[in-house]
């Protein structure tokens, strides 16, 4: 007789967390404050073996990389590690490709200097570095930052997976005003209506823009409200009046 089989292989399945702390503590990013970027890639308990596993944090403008700070906390059999930022002598690397900077890791047990590693079902992978916060340009206060890591592994039947994590920290907003405005101008018209414009170059959670008039310079009265931007780094406002 004839038998056939069908080995039906488990995939994995991972999620990738991403987290960030600052150095102060407070939940808030600030100019040259130290943050820790913590990148954690969890297999799915019972899910199968994750092979070639490598996980990739493309830096955004506004931060630095910390040298030297590349760090493996857990690996599956509880093996930790610091790494050097070279490429090619071990497990880990930051590249500058003209303004691109990465880090990589290669996680899981097996891994090298070129390929990633096993993290079986149940198990999971955490490493860790840190950068620094760019002060920001006079006169523009820090904007958030947004920072995406990207897990890439495969199954044992050689199919691709993807996952990515995102960690953000805003900037400190004590003693900023959360409307930053860069110009104002009025105008009056040959239609007996004032036109007044202006611009912003930052709004944090805005509602309305209320214009207000006066006869003498110390008594005012709103004649006029518009819609904010709510978020906004870049914007432009008229409101044309009754004179």
């Amino acid at each position: 007789g004839v038998f056939a089989f069908v080995i039906r292989m488990v995939q994995p399945s991972f999620t990738l967390q991403k987290s960030v702390r600052d150095a102060n503590g407070n939940g808030d990013g600030e100019p040259n404050e130290v943050l820790t970027y913590r990148i954690k890639a969890s297999n799915l308990a019972g899910a199968g073996n994750g092979l070639e596993v490598v996980a990739t944090d493309t830096l955004p403008d506004g931060i630095t990389y910390v040298p030297g700070t590349l760090r493996l906390l857990h690996n599956p059999g509880d093996v930790t590690a610091s790494y050097t930022d070279a490429s090619g002598d071990d497990q880990a690397e930051y590249i500058e490709n003209g303004s691109i900077r990465t880090v990589r890791f290669r996680m899981g047990t097996g891994a090298t200097a070129t390929v990633g590693g096993t993290i079986p079902g149940g198990d999971s992978c955490v490493v860790e570095f840190q950068v620094t916060i760019n002060p920001p340009t006079p006169g523009l206060p820090l904007s958030p930052i947004t920072n995406i890591a990207r897990l890439d592994s495969k199954s044992e039947a050689n199919v691709n997976y993807l996952d990515e994590g995102t960690a953000i920290i805003t900037p400190v907003l004590e003693n900023l005003l959360p409307v930053v405005i860069t110009s104002v101008e009025a105008r009056l018209n040959n239609n007996s209506t004032a036109t007044v414009n202006w611009a912003t170059s930052m709004e944090i959670d805005s509602r309305i823009f209320e214009v207000e008039r006066s006869q003498d310079g110390f008594t005012f009265r709103s004649v006029f409200t518009t819609d904010a931007a709510g978020n906004s780094r870049s914007e432009e406002h008229t409101s044309e009046l009754q004179s």
